[in-house]
């Protein structure tokens, strides 16, 4: 299988006064398509800031980063935000969903910044909200939905560009066990079905337990584990 994510030598500093915060050091990182990877490692160790260097929200120090053959960082600002809004795809703790327009429209809407069509993109939300299993709360806003709706809202939005690659933040840290279950079994059961790429940052171990492998970011860099 062809890589999705390569990372290569990743460094992220950050200057704060006269000190240098060293976050990233070398980082090395290849995952193939369809794999499901889970990122674990205590508070402040670089596991957010790492998601935002694979995703092209923020620039490394030094190092490369190729989202599907693509040096991402070679590209200019303008036109990376391009690619990243066509080929990559957060899922974040709490689901970000505009709470002025309903289901639908808040997975139609990253749609149409991406110059899809509004009748293809009105088909397109719908198939992905009935994937997630809330097409028939397409027409609410998120004040209705449930937390658990409002999260396989925010995952539709996620998957209906198709990206390459969706980075997921805790995704579950905001729900409850029960929900969080349920959430879990939504994203194995999607990529098993859609071949979707998932990278999964996470302190929850089921969650991390049913991903293909972890992998523990320590000192800087990314250490294979095995969660029992």
């Amino acid at each position: 299988m062809n890589n999705v994510i390569a990372a290569r030598g990743l460094h992220k500093y950050y200057r704060s006064g006269d000190q240098t915060l060293k976050i990233l050091l070398g980082l090395d990182l290849e995952v193939a398509g369809g794999e499901t990877v889970a990122v674990a490692g205590e508070s402040g160790a670089g596991k957010t800031t790492l998601l935002n260097l694979l995703g092209g929200l923020d620039k490394p120090t030094d190092g490369r980063v190729f989202v599907d053959g693509t040096d991402i960082f070679a590209l200019k600002d303008t036109a990376r935000a391009r690619f990243r809004n066509r080929r990559v795809a957060y899922v974040f703790q709490f689901h970000h969903l505009l709470p002025e327009f309903t289901a639908l429209e808040n997975v139609v809407i990253p749609l149409l910044i991406g110059r899809m069509g509004p009748r293809e993109a009105e088909g397109r939300a719908r198939k992905y909200l009935e994937a997630v299993g809330v097409s028939r709360r397409e027409s609410h806003r998120p004040a209705k939905l449930s937390g658990g709706e409002r999260q396989r809202v925010a995952v539709a939005r996620a998957l209906a560009p198709e990206p390459a690659v969706i980075l997921a933040d805790e995704p579950s840290g905001n729900l409850d066990e029960r929900t969080a279950e349920s959430l879990h079994d939504l994203l194995f059961d999607l990529n098993a079905a859609l071949g979707q790429t998932f990278i999964i940052v996470t302190h929850n171990r089921a969650l991390a337990g049913r991903c293909g492998r972890t992998l523990l970011l320590e000192g800087g860099v990314l250490h294979p584990v095995e969660i029992r």
